[in-house]
């Protein structure tokens, strides 16, 4: 399920058992935060995943600062 505010993250109980991954990828958005978190860089970032762009880092970051928050996604 995406949502209107998020259309690049979406979590699909078929998919990685419901965890929160970037549409049309099986990329968990926790582990491109901790990517990013460890130090790597963007251009190491985008050697692994070439189609992510810095949209997708900052719908992840919203994801992340709405689950630190509480806030909970469908």
């Amino acid at each position: 399920m995406t949502t209107p505010d998020e259309p690049l993250i979406h979590r699909d109980p078929d998919v990685l058992g419901g965890a929160v991954v970037f549409v049309g990828s099986r990329l968990p958005v926790t582990t491109l935060l901790a990517c990013l978190d460890a130090g790597n860089s963007w251009e190491r970032v985008v050697a692994s995943w070439p189609w992510l762009t810095t949209a997708h880092v900052e719908a992840a970051r919203r994801w992340a600062s709405e689950q630190e928050k509480g806030q909970s996604w469908p």
